[in-house]
């Protein structure tokens, strides 16, 4: 079978030929856009960041207004015990204006007792005056030291007004004053 065939060679020959598209316009315009795709990726970035931050605000402005409401409400507590011891203070102020009226009287009631002690204390000095108005100087001297050995403590001497005037003793047992050497007319008074 055979024949014998032929062999054909076919040559190609390949032209480079510029191609007369210029994509240098879409070139530019996918590097702008890249361009602005890394802006947008920087901006988000930061704000990313700064958001971080304004939660972490956020986190202690929230905690503080926990603090300031119970900060409020420590206040408020505080402010009812303030007005429950106002009106303590009220009922305490009512007692102690009815204590200051009982005072009144009571200090109006001194009053006539001092009136009292005057009128008592001048008939006493009056009184005195008459039981030393005879007595001489020495006699009066000697009286002298006996009220005042008498208001001396521990001297055993004892006065007493009786219906003669005052007499002045020392109580039985006692030794070295003569009981009826006291007891004198002149002292007698």
């Amino acid at each position: 079978m055979g024949g014998g065939g032929s062999r054909t060679t076919h040559q190609t020959t390949q032209v480079n030929r510029e191609n007369a598209y210029d994509d240098a316009w879409i070139r530019n315009k996918f590097q702008g856009i890249d361009e602005r795709g890394v802006d947008f990726s920087n901006f988000m970035a930061g704000r990313q960041a700064n958001l971080a931050g304004e939660a972490a605000i956020r986190n202690q402005l929230q905690s503080g207004l926990s603090g300031l409401r119970s900060d409020f409400s420590g206040a408020q507590s505080d402010l009812r015990n303030t007005q429950s011891n106002i009106g303590n203070l009220r009922t305490d102020l009512g007692g102690l204006r009815g204590d200051l009226g009982g005072l009144s009287s009571d200090f109006t009631g001194l009053r006539g007792d001092l009136g009292g002690l005057r009128s008592d204390f001048t008939g006493s000095q009056n009184q005195i005056a008459e039981d030393f108005a005879g007595l001489s100087g020495s006699q009066l001297q000697q009286a002298k030291d006996l009220y005042n050995l008498a208001n001396k403590k521990d001297s055993g001497v004892q006065g007493y007004r009786n219906a003669a005037g005052m007499t002045f003793i020392r109580p039985t047992g006692t030794a070295g004053l003569n009981r009826s050497a006291l007891q004198t007319q002149s002292l007698n008074v």
